[in-house]
């Protein structure tokens, strides 16, 4: 069924370990992300975890540079 539906609409379906997700197409966890920060530049953190494929994205892309400093752990 969602192949069908895939066919026919611009969506992205990925099955995980025990989740079936669908999206927009050309979006991502990654880039949705991006987005947040981006609406909000005066963040102090942001935290990112998962455990399957479908989370893969959220922590591939790497942060732009005046965003790297979120990444690093702090003494």
């Amino acid at each position: 069924m969602l192949e069908s539906m895939q066919e026919s609409l611009p969506i992205d379906v990925l099955v995980g370990k025990k989740n079936v997700e669908v999206r927009p197409a050309h979006t991502n966890k990654g880039e949705i992300v991006r987005r947040l920060l981006y609406q909000h530049p005066d963040a102090e953190f942001c935290m990112c975890a998962g455990d399957d494929k479908t989370d893969e994205d959220m922590v591939r892309r790497p942060l732009s540079p005046s965003r790297r400093r979120l990444a690093r752990a702090r003494p």
